[in-house]
């Protein structure tokens, strides 16, 4: 058997299952080898039913490469041949990270990558309502720029939100075990569910958005297996053999995690995750500050998530500054619908708190995320378009138009940047992107008979772009304090913040 595959994308080969061999010897796996370089990769098949399973792979190398099913039952490969990979316009790659000469940074296919995730935990649940619709809402998605969307494998209930908001997809329409969640049969894993999580994931692929996968939620009412139980593992590797394969995949262990009192025991469920997973996708963990400054997390976890909902920038920024891993501050603000008080969770914010807040994330160095409250938890409203997605938009294009990567924090005792709440400083040359003060100000202490600053004013609420012109500064207070003023922040009253991306130049 000769086959041509494509660089990176899963495909299924079913086996067929003895039906007269006990549950603990249904186990078969696909050995890869590639020919040219001897690399070789092993991946475990997942069990479908009691006669039938399927081992699910992808190729991480172009070229030849040899492979062979092998089974416990048989003591022969039940299936081998020959696979071609090649490589294509239409090749998803996976998001890694890489050390850069200013940070580790998230990188895909080698390059830089700005990840503008969007957070909807029931997405799986809009899928199985209704494909066209979540089809629809996903391209919708897209075109406004968002590349990784935060979703959970199941959840089930809101606690905070109103049985009778419209939209509410309470209980989800497919259950992920046997029974249900409140009367949930562990040992039995619900088949129609995953062929159906399957679709959205394929879908998600050859749209080139990544699933940032939360394994378990601690507060969507979610029944479990009890810890340390063999469905619990059982759970884990499942899920990790059955999705490993796809390039768009990030694992996040839980939801929540400081929940999680037993810090030993995730320990446990990263290593498990770390033995099951062939192709060593990222993986992390949200908001648990206990593992992130525990140094012994550092082998199982490649990168750290956390919330912030005060001082956004100057939060972010200490622990990218002490952490030698990307950080992600991927919780931060819930923009609200037509007015601040239409909402389902009990915090909301305008489109403009979540823009600022979000430029603020991005200079510090960590990826955006985005929440809006009428699809990121048990309520979907997925035809609405929120003023945040423009913003969302240009923020990512902006960001995908520059070396960001070669940008660090200004030290708080510069000498040179003033009345500022968020800054950057090119590593070779006197270059700055910052956020102006609520009136659009900001000051530079220079001597204006040496210096001139040359660049642009960006309306981050509607993306405007304007050069900074001469007369948009001045000095004041008889000093060498030069104060620039956006001549479109006046508009925004007490939100009047623009960012300034400019050079110092020398005259």
């Amino acid at each position: 058997m000769h086959t041509i595959v494509t660089l990176n994308k899963p495909y299924d080969i079913p086996v067929t299952i003895p039906t007269n061999i006990d549950s603990q010897s249904r186990q078969f796996a696909i050995d890869l080898k590639h020919i040219s370089t001897n690399t070789k990769l092993s991946v475990k098949g997942f069990v479908l039913q009691a006669d039938q399973g399927m081992v699910r792979y992808s190729l991480p190398i172009q070229g030849e490469w040899q492979f062979e099913i092998t089974a416990k039952w048989s003591e022969l490969p039940i299936e081998e041949g020959t696979l071609t990979c090649e490589s294509s316009s239409d090749t998803r790659y996976p998001t890694e990270v890489t050390p850069s000469k200013v940070r580790p940074i998230f990188t895909k296919n080698t390059r830089p990558y700005f990840i503008s995730m969007y957070e909807c935990n029931w997405l799986f649940a809009l899928w199985m309502s209704d494909e066209k619709k979540a089809k629809e809402f996903l391209l919708k998605l897209k075109k406004y720029r968002f590349n990784a969307i935060a979703m959970n494998v199941y959840a089930h209930e809101c606690f905070w939100t109103d049985p009778k908001t419209p939209g509410r997809l309470v209980p989800p329409p497919v259950f992920n075990w046997g029974g249900s969640n409140d009367e949930p049969d562990f040992s039995v894993t619900n088949p129609a569910f995953y062929e159906q999580f399957d679709g959205l994931l394929n879908f998600m692929y050859e749209l080139d958005i990544t699933a940032h996968l939360y394994l378990f939620v601690w507060n969507k009412c979610n029944a479990y297996p009890k810890a340390g139980s063999a469905e619990e593992t059982k759970y884990i590797s499942y899920l990790v053999r059955r999705y490993q394969a796809y390039p768009n995949i990030v694992w996040d262990y839980c939801k929540e995690a400081y929940l999680r009192i037993d810090k030993g025991h995730i320990r446990k469920m990263l290593e498990l995750i770390r033995k099951e997973d062939s192709y060593k996708r990222l993986l992390t963990v949200h908001d648990d500050k206990l593992i992130q400054y525990d140094r012994s997390f550092d082998t199982l976890l490649d990168f750290y998530t956390m919330q912030v909902h005060h001082d956004i920038y100057t939060k972010t920024l200490r622990e990218i500054e002490k952490n030698n891993k990307p950080v992600f501050t991927s919780e931060y603000t819930y923009e609200s619908g037509k007015d601040i008080e239409d909402k389902t969770f009990q915090e909301a914010h305008s489109h403009k708190q979540n823009i600022l807040a979000s430029w603020e994330l991005a200079i510090a160095g960590s990826p955006v995320c985005y929440y809006y409250t009428f699809t990121a938890w048990d309520v979907i409203r997925p035809d609405d378009t929120p003023l945040g997605y423009a913003g969302f938009a240009f923020l990512s294009q902006f960001f995908d138009s520059f070396d960001w990567w070669n940008y660090t924090a200004v030290p708080e005792n510069n000498t040179m940047i003033r009345t500022i709440i968020a800054c950057a400083q090119h590593i070779n040359e006197p270059k700055f992107l910052l956020i102006t003060d609520k009136r659009g100000r900001f000051g530079v202490l220079v001597d204006s008979k040496e210096y001139i600053v040359e660049g642009e004013w960006i309306d981050i609420y509607n993306g405007e772009r304007r050069a900074i012109q001469s007369t948009d500064l001045n000095h004041i207070y008889d000093s060498e304090i030069l104060i620039a003023v956006c001549p479109f922040a006046e508009k925004y009253g007490d939100m009047g913040h623009c960012v300034a991306n400019f050079t110092l130049k020398k005259l």
